[in-house]
């Protein structure tokens, strides 16, 4: 199995580290809520010592073995010496740990942005605009107003997250563009016409900005940008990604950024389009102001931008290059060779540092019998390589055929690495859930049932209630009421036996529970009814 582990802060400011773990069930990897964990130190070893929790809460004494880890990119996580990282693997030298996929796609970009100064200007700007939106329903009463007589659609501004996700980003400058026309003639109104000093400064402030060439120019260039960091953002995000796959998205993400290097993409095509020789923008003719835009292939600041993103992340996932998760590609089948004589040897020195590897978890029967089977398996699946790779290994795991049993436990691990901890925070979106202000008393251990429940457990259409039901029925000190009555917990008494074996057999348990069922059905029942 894989552990992946993050924290948050809950509604109490207890700060909790969620610890789910990652296997393989019925051919598809499953990750699970294994413990919420509120730390008794921020420091490594506090950290430390909850995934050790969380995975003795799995393992137990003879449980999955740990051939995995995955975490965010923090020191006290990632740290060589002293992080998490570094104390797990004394404790399992074999374990592959992995800094999480959609975490890193972010930093790439956070870091090649830092290479235009003006970026900085620009958020700071999309930032404004959110505040200054949303912390006022009397502005965004008068921005819809002017959206009305404009006859567009009003988009909700939505704020700009710092690290978690690329998707936030995207959806901001998104809205700014729908917005724009409404947003710059109230700012010009609000400028103008305010009476509150405050609010005319802010409003000019954001007014000036936005109407610069620069601005309008860089928000539709990030929003083709961003186009390319979502869409390869969300595929990170997917809770059943594998490690094969993930190099084939980067390489397909880094031949984007290099087309569009070269070639704008569509928002950029609109803000030339719409641009006049005299700098006005749009159908609402806006004037903006500032220096004619330079031809789009002729700009160096964009070239120089994209340029960063591809070399940092490349830099960033150069891992994927290096042992052991370089020899995971060999299982994507999409690049294998064709011709039948250069796939009967292809991998197979890759399979062997596999084995090697992991040769603690593998039996020696499976060691020597893998590099045979890998032949066999090769011929096998290259029948299905228009198939997607979870879909084929899936049904191999499932079906287990005899002639590939051993060479299977290599892609039971494969699958079992985990790229990303998007589902720790999906747990963190649980926890806010359940865990509200006015629940702020819930135990933890209330908490990790419930998040269980809301993250792991089967769905309301499948859940069968009638088994809690005659439980919460039969169980307590006393009796249950139920629409105003109440229903005794059913006892017999048993002459010269032990008092705790005098309780209702199940069978005169459940006909308690058909009774009061019954009688709650029918509209009309009396007390007598009810007993």
């Amino acid at each position: 199995m894989t552990v992946l582990a993050d924290g948050s802060t809950d509604t109490t400011v207890v700060e909790q580290e969620t610890v789910s773990v990652r296997y393989v069930h019925k051919g598809q990897p499953v990750t699970e809520l294994a413990e919420i964990v509120p730390l008794e130190s921020a420091k490594a070893t506090g950290v430390y010592k909850a995934v050790k929790q969380g995975i003795t809460a799995v393992t137990g004494d003879d449980g999955p073995s740990l051939i995995g880890a995955n975490f965010d990119g923090a020191s006290v996580m990632m740290g060589e010496n002293s992080g998490v990282k570094a104390l797990l693997q004394k404790d399992y030298p074999v374990i592959t740990v992995i800094h999480c996929v959609a975490h890193k796609l972010e930093l790439s970009v956070l870091d090649a942005a830092k290479s235009m100064p003006y970026l900085s200007t620009f958020e700071e700007t999309i930032k404004s605009i959110f505040n200054f939106y949303h912390f006022s329903t009397k502005r965004r009463r008068e921005l819809a107003e002017i959206a009305d007589l404009l006859s567009t659609m009003l988009t909700n501004y939505s704020s700009v997250k710092a690290v978690r996700w690329v998707a936030s980003k995207s959806r901001a400058l998104l809205a700014v563009k729908k917005n724009f026309a409404s947003t710059v003639l109230h700012t010009e109104d609000a400028a103008g016409g305010s009476k509150d000093a405050k609010t005319k400064g802010k409003a000019a402030s954001i007014h000036k900005e936005i109407t610069s060439v620069r601005f309008v120019k860089m928000l539709h260039f990030m929003l083709d940008l961003m186009d390319i960091i979502t869409e390869t953002s969300k595929i990170f995000q997917r809770e059943k990604l594998t490690i094969p796959e993930v190099p084939d998205v980067i390489q397909e993400t880094i031949m984007k950024l290099m087309n569009l290097k070269q070639h704008m993409g569509k928002h950029s095509k609109e803000f030339y389009e719409n641009l006049t020789a005299n700098k006005q923008f749009g159908n609402q003719r806006i004037q903006l102001k500032g220096a004619a835009p330079a031809e789009y292939k002729e700009d160096n600041h964009i070239k120089t931008l994209l340029e960063n993103a591809i070399s940092y992340i490349q830099s960033r996932f150069e891992n994927f290059k290096e042992a052991p998760l370089v020899y995971f590609k060999i299982f994507n089948f999409k690049f294998w060779p064709q011709e039948q004589e250069q796939l009967a040897v292809f991998g197979g020195d890759h399979v062997q540092c596999i084995v090697d590897h992991y040769k603690e978890q593998l039996s020696e029967e499976e060691c020597n019998k893998i590099p045979q089977e890998w032949v066999a398996l090769k011929s096998y699946v290259a029948h299905f390589r228009g198939s997607p790779l979870l879909q084929v290994y899936g049904e191999l795991l499932r079906d287990r055929p005899a002639r590939f049993q051993n060479i299977l436990v290599l892609v039971d691990l494969m699958l079992t690495l985990s790229p990303s901890t998007a589902e720790c925070e999906r747990q963190f979106s649980s926890m806010n859930r359940v865990k509200t202000a006015l629940r702020n008393r819930l135990s933890n251990d209330s908490l990790q049932a419930l998040m269980k429940i809301n993250c792991d457990g089967p769905s309301a259409d499948d859940f069968d209630p009638e088994e809690a039901i005659t439980k919460w029925l039969t169980s307590g000190p006393g009796g249950r009421h139920i629409a105003g009555h109440k229903v005794p917990v059913p006892r017999v008494s048993v002459p010269n036996r032990p008092a705790a074996t005098a309780t209702a057999t199940s069978s005169q348990c459940q006909s308690k529970v058909q009774t009061v069922s019954i009688s709650l059905s029918d509209s009309e029942s009396t007390d007598d009814e009810i007993v």
